[in-house]
């Protein structure tokens, strides 16, 4: 079995000077640097321009349509020429890359990656390549004083020579189950993808990671001393208040619901973590909780991280449990007294 801490001054690449500074970013073996997966990316996936905003980082692929002019002015050089977007014709300006001069000509099919400005029909472009040409994802790992091209270049070696273990974190029945990727292979492909699903297959595995173990640490918990009676909520109650909602529980909304409702059922504490993304209907789910534990005779607290969040999610519950008693209590409630409700 290779060594996880292999020391990073034994890989090709990593002289004195970049070895201070991933040590200084606190750096200091194969696998830390595996660990450090990039910031961000710049990707190439071809957009349609007819759904661009003023001032939208765009990618389209064009046909230019003009001869390249090299202008020259305040120190700096920059590129004009014209290209052709299906039926739409813009304007690209490039600065700094006066090779292009050579490289490009009229009747050349081009990926061309910038800032789109809508009402002037142009693009001031930050990258041109040729279609021809395999487009690449640029990792951005945002560490100052190495570029990110050598870094990746490294991570490359890494991989190659098989410089790093990377171990199981999950089951394999999980894995299996959930179609996820290998933990070795999701960070290989977080620095080195081929496509933008290479990340997200990738990213999905590590937020799936992220709640498995929250859900573990959750689970240990649940020990003797959190027993309880179950909650006799009153299911009656709770479907009238469903069906004065101004819309219809989703196939998930309805499950997250009954697996909570099964948990008040069982003599202890549960805990549940409802993932969803924004807009998914995670309060309604909330909300329906906390109206079965009040027919059970209990009280409820909800939190929230900011002081505004807290008093739309107040407005929320007031809206749609009008026969219930709700108070706010944040850092500007001076005395409990005085909480609204």
């Amino acid at each position: 079995m290779i060594n996880l801490e292999i020391k990073l001054q034994e890989i090709k690449g990593i002289g004195p000077s970049m070895l201070r500074i991933l040590r200084n970013n606190n750096i200091w073996s194969t696998y830390d640097l595996i660990l450090n997966y990039p910031k961000s990316y710049q990707d190439f996936t071809i957009v349609s321009l007819d759904r661009a905003l003023d001032r939208d980082t765009i990618t389209v692929q064009a046909i230019i349509t003009t001869e390249l002019q090299l202008q020259r002015f305040s120190k700096r050089e920059r590129i004009l020429f014209n290209a052709k977007i299906f039926d739409q014709t813009i304007e690209v300006i490039v600065f700094g890359r006066s090779y292009l001069m050579k490289q490009l000509n009229v009747g050349d099919a081009v990926v061309i990656k910038g800032v789109y400005h809508l009402y002037k029909q142009q693009v001031v472009a930050a990258a041109v390549i040729m279609l021809d040409k395999k487009v690449p994802i640029n990792p951005i790992y945002g560490i100052e004083g190495i570029y990110d091209r050598s870094l990746s270049t490294i991570v490359q070696s890494i991989f190659d020579d098989n410089k790093v273990s990377i171990f199981e974190t999950i089951p394999k029945q999980f894995i299996d189950l959930h179609h996820l990727m290998p933990r070795a292979l999701a960070y290989q492909k977080l620095h080195l993808p081929q496509t933008v699903d290479d990340i997200h297959q990738a990213q999905r595995r590590f937020k799936y990671e992220e709640a498995f173990y929250l859900q573990l640490k959750l689970i240990s918990k649940q020990t003797s001393n959190h027993q309880r009676e179950p909650k006799p909520y009153d299911l009656v109650k709770i479907k009238d208040l469903i069906t004065q909602l101004p819309y219809t529980l989703t196939k998930d909304q309805k499950e997250a619901v009954n697996d909570i409702f099964r948990d008040f059922k069982k003599p202890f504490a549960s805990y549940r973590l409802i993932q969803g993304d924004v807009g998914s209907g995670k309060t309604i789910v909330t909300l329906l909780a906390i109206y079965a534990a009040i027919t059970a005779g209990e009280q409820v607290s909800f939190m929230a991280p900011t002081e505004l969040l807290a008093m739309q999610h107040y407005q929320f519950f007031t809206t749609h449990l009008k026969s219930c008693r709700i108070a706010i209590l944040s850092g500007q409630t001076k005395i409990k007294e005085q909480m609204q409700g």
